[in-house]
């Protein structure tokens, strides 16, 4: 073993460096760039999560109208809150309670996914996104998978 040492010792001692540069640089990395860590008072807990969802959510939900969905005005990056910005609550009081509800807490905003239909391998028909602006969720995406108007049907083949 001591042999082995005498002939490698340069390859240990440069190994050894390495190794303490990289633990060096980690170090500094922390301490120049610590990580961002939400306050606690906005980070989500599973209870306070189901809790907020119960207000939005029915063991089952139908698929909205694509015209409804439409019509809807989104939330545009302006700085200002708009009028006719559609709310969460006023969303789910002209839609219907949605399938699932999901809560995101980030550094760079909250943000609320509600999903319509019956999934299928685990993707929802529509999923809604609402952006967190002045205490309030507004409407930001509307996202279907598939979807279905009464206006138009497709022929099948």
């Amino acid at each position: 073993m001591k042999q082995w040492i005498e002939r490698h010792k340069r390859i240990l001692q440069k190994a050894a460096s390495a190794l303490l540069a990289f633990m060096v640089g980690v170090c500094l990395v922390f301490i120049i760039h610590p990580v961002k860590t939400l306050p606690k008072d906005r980070l989500l807990s599973l209870s306070r999560m189901h809790e907020d969802s119960q207000q939005f959510v029915a063991s089952s939900s139908k698929e909205p109208a694509l015209e409804d969905l439409l019509s809807l005005e989104l939330v545009r990056e302006e700085g200002k809150t708009q009028k006719n910005w559609v709310t969460l609550s006023a969303f789910v009081k002209k839609i219907g309670k949605a399938a699932s509800f999901t809560q995101e807490d980030t550094s760079f905003g909250a943000q609320v996914q509600l999903g319509y239909g019956t999934p299928v391998q685990g993707i929802y028909p529509y999923t809604i996104e609402f952006q967190k602006q002045d205490d309030t969720f507004y409407l930001s995406s509307i996202q279907g998978f598939a979807p279905k108007s009464a206006h138009y049907q497709s022929k099948k083949i």
